[in-house]
């Protein structure tokens, strides 16, 4: 019996006290992790202090918290637990698959191998070889979509990546366009403010046109952490912004607030990192983007959600 499942078992039953140091970068883990305790625990608020240095106010996203536990229960020997009510932590080799629930009452699964066929891999469009495109989660979360209509993002949506491009910083807003990259959206969106104040010359070598951003579009993280996702208000109208940030643009304004929410659900995110690429920096494109798969509500219900979004996305607007 592995210590994960011996952990997982203690658990359960209830039968001891597990005493677990709270951990949220590798350097406080790899300290505690020669301490000899039975477990390590990952604090949410802590991870995001150290990973974001921002607030815990729902601002981290199932990608971060995911991508941190995953290299904290790579890089240490103790069994990981993950603190976060809506996310899948997993250990694959010490505490196998565990989710949280809303009571923070832990139920751990041991890890699980799959296999696939080989017609399945080469009935890809695109040949993959990586097990985590294969991940049997993905496929979980799929068929919890069977018998519900639904569309790809690409026909709800058009998709935009600019390519690389070489910079030209200009001195003042007469001179370029105020510029924005993923972590300044993150100030942007939780402080009001961008982490630094640039400006990019329209005489960059690029097609300057296709890094501008407009009100009511969506942006998607597609470089390092992936899949987080915000709305483009009116004060971000006409920015230039970074070529690793997708641009997906609604068919409809009626979608937008739709869009915006179900791309963060569990289902949307395991599908978009199912597509993650690289190798030392993961990777998506807007292509595969496209691909996720979008339920299509009845009209009155999907026009419903799309208000209340919306709504909610003008109040945060508002208090910035």
């Amino acid at each position: 019996m592995t210590a994960g499942s011996t952990l997982a078992d203690t658990i359960r039953n209830g039968s001891d006290f597990v005493t677990a140091p709270g951990v949220f970068d590798m350097i406080s883990a790899k300290i505690a992790d020669r301490m000899g305790f039975r477990a390590l625990y990952m604090t949410g608020s802590g991870t995001v202090a150290s990973h974001l240095g921002l607030p815990d106010a729902g601002i981290a996203t199932y990608t971060d918290m995911v991508a941190r536990a995953g290299r904290i229960a790579g890089g240490t020997a103790t069994p990981l637990i993950a603190d976060a009510p809506t996310m899948m932590a997993y250990n694959p080799n010490k505490c196998g698959r565990k989710k949280e629930t809303p009571s923070l009452v832990p139920e751990m699964v041991p890890a699980k191998n799959w296999s696939l066929s080989v017609d399945r891999v080469f009935a890809q469009d695109r040949l993959r070889f990586d097990a985590s495109f294969f991940d049997p989660v993905v496929d979980a979360h799929i068929e919890s979509l069977e018998g519900v209509r639904t569309e790809r993002l690409s026909d709800l949506a058009r998709l935009i990546l600019p390519g690389r491009f070489e910079r030209v910083w200009a001195i003042d807003e007469e001179h370029g366009k105020p510029y924005l990259n993923a972590s300044d959206l993150l100030t942007l969106f939780s402080l009001g403010v961008p982490s630094q104040v640039r400006y990019l010359s329209p005489e960059s070598n690029t097609d300057f046109d296709k890094l501008l951003i407009h009100e009511g579009w969506l942006l998607m993280t597609c470089s390092g952490t992936i899949g987080r996702v915000y709305h483009v208000p009116l004060r971000l109208d006409g920015w230039a912004a970074t070529h690793d940030l997708i641009r997906i643009i609604p068919n409809s304004p009626d979608m937008t607030g739709y869009l915006y929410a179900w791309c963060m659900t569990e289902v949307a995110q395991a599908q978009i990192l199912s597509y993650t690429h690289g190798g030392q920096i993961n990777h998506v494109t807007e292509r595969q983007v496209g691909q996720l798969l979008v339920p299509r509500l009845h009209a009155r219900t999907a026009n419903k959600m799309n208000e209340r979004v919306m709504a909610a996305l003008a109040d945060r607007e508002r208090a910035l």
